[in-house]
């Protein structure tokens, strides 16, 4: 009788601790829901997977106990979580996309399809059918040796400032004490297009090193400033090599660049480059390039060596309709072959970021911030001093996806160079809208 009794006790004991952990589990829940929603996947997971082994049958915290394990790339936590899921409701599209990353992350190509499949096989809403039948294409061409991708640009501009010039104000010369004026402003339209063509070969066996290549138009006609018409060709080739969520590139590249109707300057470049996904929602890159600038016969005396070196990272903040957030710093350091001109030998950083929005359905707002210093080497006789500019150009633009492989969009930039060499000052303001078609 005192065995039963005991064993009453141990039952009812049990009982009121289940009802606690139930009481408890919403407050749980919201605490494990604010970190997953604060991008703190890893916490997220720890929380969700205590959650999860106290209610194994809940299928909303199995979700997100998968979600934030793929976050941080536990795929074995991901799968086990998705399966309990999909075994309360074999029908739950959303998960079997997030068991369709997991496999496509691994590189189980067949398997992925597999899931994917079964989602395409139920009804969807047209944009979510879109999304997945663009997720299937990507994985199909993945599984192929060859992967190509081309994309078409034409827009239309008009620049305040074609030419950079002061705004006829006046500025001294110090060598001579002399004033003089600047050219007036002169503001002009351009139309422009461009064509983008890559082609990817995969060398090993779906991942580890493949063979890239780039090919790359572009040309902008101004209507009536014609000697500033912009003409480019650019090729670039190399090795890269993918393992997981890294991937290194040794490209080569060769640039001719076209000004008003004669040649401008050659540019040839090669270097590494490195970038990492750190997680779905957040990567970084790095890269040092070397440079050789050759001039047409004309400006010659600004041949140049220069070595180019970037560190920059983009983040999605927040789960539903994220915010889009990158930072980008870069430094060029260039050195004239011959030491003739005083404007050739410099030291440049340049810093860029940018933050984006989704306001509504296919519609994408931008605002953008770029800072650039420029520090000349030379001593000028005439200006009797080094050649120091800054530049501050603030960005706003507007996207409107018209489907998985075509947009809209408008561009606005106003932009404020300073000098300490009195000509070399200048404000300007452009506003530009462009059509951008993925026909490959």
């Amino acid at each position: 009788m005192r065995c039963l009794s005991k064993t009453f006790k141990s039952i009812l004991l049990a009982g009121i601790l289940a009802a606690s952990s139930l009481e408890a589990s919403p407050k749980a829940k919201a605490e494990a829901m604010s970190f997953y929603n604060l991008g703190q996947f890893q916490e997220a997971k720890e929380r969700f997977l205590e959650l999860s082994r106290a209610n194994p049958q809940d299928p909303e915290l199995n979700f997100y106990l998968g979600r934030s394990a793929l976050e941080v790339k536990d795929y074995d936590t991901a799968i086990a979580a998705f399966d309990r899921v999909l075994m309360v409701d074999p029908a739950h599209a959303r998960t079997r996309l997030e068991v369709a990353r997991v496999y496509f992350e691994r590189g189980y190509f067949e398997l992925a399809l597999k899931e994917l499949d079964l989602v395409l096989s139920g009804k969807l809403p047209v944009n979510v059918r879109e999304s997945v039948q663009s997720f299937r294409d990507r994985i199909e061409k993945g599984m192929s040796r060859h992967t190509w991708s081309a994309a078409l640009l034409v827009g239309i501009e008009h620049d305040s400032n074609v030419n950079n010039d002061i705004g006829g104000k006046s500025f001294i010369l110090p060598s001579l004490q002399l004033p003089l004026e600047g050219n007036t402003q002169k503001s002009d339209y351009n139309s422009y297009q461009g064509v983008i063509l890559n082609h990817a070969y995969d060398i090993g066996e779906r991942g580890g090193w493949a063979w890239e290549s780039g090919l790359s138009a572009f040309n902008k006609s101004y209507f009536d400033q014609s000697a500033n018409n912009l003409s480019l060709a650019s090729l670039t080739t190399g090795p890269a090599y993918a393992h997981g969520s890294h991937k290194l590139s040794f490209p080569v590249s060769f640039d001719k660049i076209y000004l008003g109707s004669e040649g401008y300057v050659d540019v040839l470049s090669g270097g590494v480059k490195y970038k990492q996904a750190f997680s779905a929602s957040w990567m970084g890159e790095a890269g040092i390039l070397g440079r050789a600038n050759d001039y047409v016969s004309k400006y010659r005396t600004r041949d140049s060596k220069e070595i180019f070196t970037y560190l920059g990272s983009k983040i999605a903040l927040g789960e539903k309709n994220p915010w889009l957030f990158s930072l980008y710093v870069s430094y060029r350091d260039v050195n004239a072959k011959e030491n003739i001109r005083t404007d050739v030998n410099l030291n440049e950083w340049s810093y860029k970021a940018e933050l984006s929005k989704e306001l509504w359905a296919k519609t994408r707002a931008s605002v953008g911030y770029v800072r650039k210093e420029s520090r000349y080497q030379d001593y000028d006789t005439l200006f009797l001093s080094k050649r120091d500019d800054s530049e501050n150009r603030y960005e706003l633009g507007l996207t409107y996806e018209i489907s998985q492989k075509s947009l809209i969009g408008l561009s606005y930039a106003n932009i404020h160079h300073r000098s300490n060499h009195g000509p070399f000052t200048y404000d300007k303001e452009t506003l530009a809208a462009y059509y951008v078609w993925n026909f490959w």
